[in-house]
């Protein structure tokens, strides 16, 4: 799929959808393209070989009946799978994974069975678990497509509780349109810092509210903000660690001082 990103490099989506686009001049006479059928910023994708894949009924491998409980439990067509990675944008990975494994001649009940053995990825919706009674997961997600995602995959939990910012010295103008969903969709947000570079978190956090009045409690250091969110955590609480994952420092200034969420 192609969603908003990188604009402060290619400065508008369509000069990002051709950029994107030139993957296809890699792809041989014979070769096969695999893509998210239910995006509409791939309609203009053409190649001998397409195969889409989506929840809607023109694709080629169409996803349905899908199940959230311990394991994602939904069909490809006709096909079964059971996969650990929680999450609809999930669904469409594992799918598009399968679809290339069997061009590449693979059995389909042996890629079957590995989807089901896959591991928790470490950063991508990754729950931690230190004995607590309230639900702990880190992400990667720092695009609004990407927190989006992560946010839909918890709307099953009475209580959200979101950590994030926004990075400095980069597209400031997707950083109302992020303040605004997170708002929109979670109970309670505690914006901080993330990688503010040459930037004051305080003016980067003002970017992030400016399109709401929604209340949200600001802390700038990244550590009290994930303290905050525990101390304020129920049993029926999830708290959503976002943007940094795994990362292993925090870019401040020119410098890349030790950090891990």
């Amino acid at each position: 799929n192609i969603t908003e990103d990188h604009l402060n490099v290619h400065k508008t989506l369509d000069n990002y959808i051709n950029c994107k686009m030139k993957l296809l001049s890699l792809l041989k006479d014979n070769g096969s393209c695999v893509i998210n059928g239910d995006d509409k910023n791939l309609s203009r994708v053409e190649c001998n070989n397409i195969y889409r894949i989506g929840v809607n009924d023109y694709n080629d491998y169409v996803i349905h009946d899908v199940n959230y409980k311990n394991m994602v439990d939904y069909y490809i067509n006709d096909i079964n799978i059971k996969s650990p990675l929680m999450g609809l944008y999930n669904v469409y990975n594992v799918t598009m994974s399968y679809v290339i494994s069997l061009l590449y001649g693979i059995d389909k009940d042996e890629i079957v069975k590995r989807i089901s053995n896959i591991k928790t990825i470490s950063g991508r919706r990754e729950v931690l678990d230190f004995g607590q009674e309230y639900t702990i997961i880190l992400d990667y997600a720092h695009t609004y497509n990407g927190i989006l995602n992560i946010l839909d995959s918890v709307s099953n939990y009475k209580d959200i509780i979101v950590v994030t910012g926004c990075a400095g010295g980069r597209e400031k103008e997707k950083r109302k349109k992020i303040g605004k969903l997170i708002l929109d969709k979670c109970n309670r947000a505690i914006f901080t810092m993330d990688d503010p570079r040459y930037e004051s978190v305080d003016d980067i956090i003002n970017d992030m509210v400016s399109d709401t009045d929604k209340d949200y409690i600001r802390i700038i250091d990244r550590r009290e903000a994930i303290y905050k969110a525990f101390s304020i955590a129920t049993k029926d609480s999830v708290v959503l660690i976002l943007g940094k994952g795994r990362d292993n420092y925090m870019a401040i200034e020119d410098r890349k001082e030790e950090y891990n969420d």
